[in-house]
């Protein structure tokens, strides 16, 4: 039983593996993979740096160096799949610095490795064989390496038995999430243990970032006995222990950290809850916090489905990406619950195996300008000229982001038509001009202030899109008095910052680190530079942006106006 509906969780979990245990120029390390081509010839580039410890920026002589073409999100060993023609790797001097030649066109991954250490941080560059001139000059890069973190613990099921290595009391699975645009969303992996003899589980190998434990007991499907003349059993436990203010929390792991987690699954009174189920591919039956429970099918009737669950609330929800089965939430309270009937969708298609749904539910989107566009578009057709991309995001009963439809809107963009499938949605504002979204709504649906449902059957009212010139920030970034080429990013500081929906994204500053970012709402922000491009910070969490926003710059920004400030350090991983 998986506490998360995951796909390709075994092949994912390969490929995260923390340290890679192939040395470079080893050769494919997945056969599934095809590596990829790229045109020969062209210009050849020199990549130089260092290799530094990320928590003490002292060099590190002796470490591994090699580049890859593979996605930042793959993971893996280090050098199992470099450019063509460059099968080779390095090794940093006593100082910690390296020397790439001959280095091809396209975009290149830099790895180090060292025994005892993970991969702080994966730098990025855009070489492309389409725009070589892209890049006018070599490439130098820093790159830290950290020590990894690991989490152990003895997990018991409700007797005191342990829960080992054969698995015959159950299963522990820790999992990772990632944050895209400031929301978490589950990671497409999970982390299985070593046990020693003890019966002591571990996850080694861990890079600094938040997780979850879930334990599933061996047998969730019936009631193990009785008491107080109550069925009773066990039902999978969560850690950290949901609440209802925090149904789905995490905890943090840094650097280097060794955490100690004991855990013991608990025996509850169970109530039965019945439901009929004619739906193609079925639903997964998860409480608040995301962890999935156990679905009998009935030995008298093919469509009549049961489970045993104690009290809490719950949410029946497609096992299919795109499937388009409305989700069912329902409430166990000290009884049984029964007539629950889930219908399948006539519009359901299957497409090389994945379940899809033609139709939808229709939705219109209608968009109006605050102002005229034409200063941001002066060398533009108001067609062709970009303001911002919008993205329709599902929110699952976790608290999870899922899929949903990306918008293009131009100068010229008055209404938009497309297609969402039932569920909860919020919004990501990309911004392409110096605009922001002054309001999103759908009939009396403010989305900066709650979920927009999308039901089955029931075309929602239009959602209306207000864009307004927005303000801009100038600034430095400067560490000792010295520029530095980092990340800069901006915090929501106000409810009219969060109420704008701006993606939180970074932009890069130049070489003489300076930096420019516009399409902000007139409100107040916090600035911070960090040297991670890819920072994973849930920005609705306080305890996540806490640190952040103790060291960061307090700018408010003003409508068409341009505010300058000097951020006097960049900041690394906490």
């Amino acid at each position: 039983m998986k506490p998360i509906a995951l796909v390709l969780v075994s092949a994912l979990l390969a490929l995260w593996s923390p340290i890679g245990s192939a040395q470079a120029g080893s050769g494919a390390l997945w056969p599934w993979l095809t590596r990829p081509t790229y045109p020969a010839g062209g210009k050849t580039y020199r990549v130089t740096g260092r290799v530094l410890d990320n928590r003490t920026g002292k060099p590190m002589g002796g470490a591994t160096v090699c580049l890859e073409r593979q996605n930042i999100y793959s993971g893996g060993g280090l050098c199992q799949i470099p450019p063509p023609g460059f099968d080779r790797g390095t090794t940093t001097d006593a100082d910690g610095h390296f020397v790439l030649d001959g280095v091809p066109s396209g975009r290149i991954f830099v790895s180090a490795a060292m025994p005892g250490y993970v991969l702080a941080l994966r730098h990025r560059i855009g070489i492309e064989t389409w725009a070589e001139t892209d890049l006018t000059s070599d490439w130098s890069v820093d790159l830290y390496l950290a020590r990894p973190a690991s989490v152990s613990g003895i997990a018991r099921d409700h007797t005191g038995a342990l829960i080992g290595k054969d698995r015959r009391n159950g299963d522990i699975e820790l999992f990772y999430v990632e944050d895209d645009g400031g929301w978490p969303r589950s990671a497409p992996f999970a982390v299985t243990p070593t046990f020693d003899a003890d019966g002591t589980y571990h996850f080694d190998k861990l890079y600094a970032g938040r997780y979850f434990l879930v334990v599933d007991p061996r047998n969730q499907e019936e009631p193990g006995g009785t008491k107080h003349n109550r069925p009773v059993g066990e039902v999978p436990l969560r850690y950290p222990q949901p609440t209802w203010r925090h149904p789905a929390p995490l905890f943090t792991l840094q650097e280097g950290e060794r955490k100690q987690v004991d855990l013991q699954i608990a025996e509850k009174t169970l109530h039965h809850v019945a439901y009929t189920d004619r739906s193609t591919f079925g639903y997964q039956l998860r409480d608040r916090s995301g962890v999935a429970f156990g679905v009998q099918q009935s030995p008298r009737e093919k469509d009549a489905r049961y489970a045993w669950l104690p009290d809490g609330y719950y949410s029946l929800s497609t096992m299919t990406p795109g499937a388009g089965n409305e989700p069912v939430f329902f409430r166990v309270a000290g009884a049984d619950v029964s007539g629950l009937h889930l219908e399948g969708d006539p519009d359901e298609k299957i497409q090389a195996g994945v379940a899809l749904n033609e139709k939808g539910v229709p939705v219109t989107v209608q968009v109006s300008i605050d102002g005229s566009p034409d200063l941001h578009c002066l060398h533009s057709h108001p067609g062709d000229c970009d303001l911002a991309d919008l993205q329709l995001i599902d929110v699952e009963p976790d608290g999870m982001i899922g899929g949903g439809a990306d918008l293009h809107l131009t100068a010229s963009t008055k209404t938009l038509a497309t297609t969402l499938q039932p569920d909860r949605y919020t919004a990501f504002v990309i911004s392409r001009q110096n605009f922001y979204v002054k309001s999103l709504r759908s009939g009396a649906i403010n989305l900066s202030r709650g979920l927009l449902p999308i039901h089955r059957g029931q075309t929602p009212a239009p959602i209306r899109v207000e864009l307004a010139p927005g303000a801009s920030i100038e600034g430095r970034v400067e560490r000792n008095r010295k520029p530095v080429v980092a990340w800069v990013y901006a915090l929501p500081a106000d409810r009219a910052a969060r109420a704008s929906f701006r993606f939180f994204d970074p932009v890069e500053t130049r070489a003489d680190g300076t930096f420019a970012m516009d399409g902000l709402a007139p409100a107040s922000w916090i600035l911070f530079a960090s040297e991670i491009g890819n920072l994973q910070v849930d920005i609705r969490d306080p305890a996540d942006t806490a640190y952040w926003r103790r060291h960061g710059k307090r700018v408010h920004t003003e409508t068409s106006r341009t505010a300058h400030l000097v951020v006097k350090e960049a900041l690394r991983a906490r």
